[in-house]
């Protein structure tokens, strides 16, 4: 897996959604330099869980029943100015990003995001930079906006792509197979039908032949970073 910075990282997580806050506890799990200090499923329970834990880094649901999350980003803003805020939606909405943006969020990610993205946003954020997820919706982006986030390369900016895509893409160009592919990267053999199939939707390519050759003319095949060491 990556590796975290050295201290402990207090993290509150608020959704509606027990799965969701079950789901990021597990994960968490796996890091000792990790710590999910709070939790709440309603904005109502927010700040006395703020006030009670003080965390580094606040993931929030954009919707939680029926109230908004985004909207308290501000107030939150004045409350803990030094705390970093992850939204974390099923919404891909060009003016929910928009939103976000003007907001000056520290990092915004969609719900499908795979497990080592969130690792890296975390991480991100923990740097002082921004971070914003590979398939989030960057239509309404200014250049000065976009590159306020991190972005593996302007590959990522121009085609829309994950971390985990690039990475399938090197594996393909190795001549790895998808049954392979799904055990070097410990995910399901679905999993990786899926993303090659984004991925050719992305590139607009039709052929495993097509993407090899466009990875290589574009520097692709070499990309080396790590997801799961």
């Amino acid at each position: 897996m990556l590796k975290l910075l050295v201290r402990v990282i207090k993290i509150v997580i608020i959704d509606d959604h027990q799965m969701i806050i079950d789901g990021l506890k597990l994960l968490a799990s796996n890091f000792k330099n990790l710590e999910i200090v709070g939790q709440a499923k309603h904005l109502s329970e927010l700040y006395s869980v703020l006030n009670r834990t003080q965390p580094d880094i606040l993931i929030l649901d954009i919707k939680i029943g029926e109230e908004n999350g985004i909207d308290e980003v501000v107030r939150l803003r004045n409350f803990y100015p030094n705390m970093k805020i992850i939204l974390f939606s099923s919404y891909n909405f060009p003016s929910l990003v928009k939103k976000a943006l003007e907001l000056k969020v520290d990092g915004y990610l969609l719900k499908d995001t795979e497990a080592d993205e969130l690792i890296t946003a975390i991480e991100t954020v923990m740097s002082n930079k921004k971070f914003i997820g590979g398939n989030v919706n960057r239509s309404t982006f200014r250049d000065d906006e976009a590159d306020e986030f991190e972005d593996n390369d302007e590959f990522v900016k121009k085609f829309n792509l994950s971390s985990r895509e690039l990475e399938i893409i090197r594996l393909i160009v190795q001549g790895l197979e998808s049954g392979q592919i799904s055990e070097e990267l410990f995910i399901t053999l679905n999993t990786v039908k899926t993303h090659r199939k984004n991925i050719f939707k992305k590139l607009n390519i039709t052929s495993s032949t097509e993407l090899i050759r466009f990875a290589l003319e574009n520097g692709l095949a070499s990309y080396t970073k790590t997801t799961n060491d």
